[in-house]
């Protein structure tokens, strides 16, 4: 037979393949990591063992191919992208709503504020009421111009007041002759406004014989 008759070999190199139908790898008895030239990935979840020869773990298999290396790498820069990117949009979210806390924050403090001053002003004032005051009616239609009877109304922007009252008038005092004088009846001067009424004779009673 001659020579050009017999088969060429192909010079062409194919990559391995993967999955289940790719060779299985090992480690030898000197711990170096191979792979079978005979025995797949199939046969040995089908039960046939290489020797005493080792089995790498799934991710030692996928570090010895450049196809899986590969797709590994594009996974987990994908998976980094996307959680970049969730990041970035909640790190734009809490700064938004700190933003939102701190303004409602700044409002509320404000209002506060303005509370307290108006209250301090009707305190000077001697027009504040307190809340839980028993003599307070609201339910009258009161204004300044026509208080209620404590002298109490409610203004344009519904806050219950009290009219300033001037003060008391200090009262003179008079001397204890003068008020036990007035106290003590007056007895009339001339004695002939006293009119003597007679008593009637007592009749005796009957006598014994």
């Amino acid at each position: 037979m001659a020579p050009s008759a017999l088969p060429r070999k192909s010079q062409t190199s194919y990559a391995p393949k993967q999955g289940l139908d790719a060779k299985a790898e090992y480690l030898d008895v000197d711990g170096v990591p191979r792979r079978s030239e005979t025995v797949t990935r199939r046969m040995i979840q089908r039960g046939l063992s290489i020797g005493k020869a080792q089995l790498l773990t799934d991710d030692d298999q996928l570090h010895t191919s450049r196809v899986g290396r590969q797709q590994e790498t594009d996974a987990r820069a994908t998976k980094l992208e996307r959680e970049l990117a969730e990041l970035k949009k909640k790190q734009d979210a809490n700064a938004e709503l700190k933003l939102q806390v701190k303004a409602e924050r700044r409002q509320w403090i404000d209002d506060s504020y303005e509370l307290v001053a108006m209250r301090l002003g009707l305190w000077y004032s001697n027009e504040f009421v307190p809340a839980n005051d028993a003599n307070v009616d609201v339910t009258e239609k009161n204004t300044q111009q026509a208080p209620s009877k404590n002298q109490r109304y409610i203004d344009e922007l519904g806050n219950l007041r009290r009219k300033a009252r001037p003060a008391p008038v200090p009262e003179t005092p008079t001397s204890n002759a003068a008020a036990d004088a007035l106290l003590e009846p007056s007895e009339p001067k001339d004695s002939a406004a006293y009119v003597q009424v007679a008593t009637p004779p007592v009749s005796p009673g009957p006598q014994q014989v």
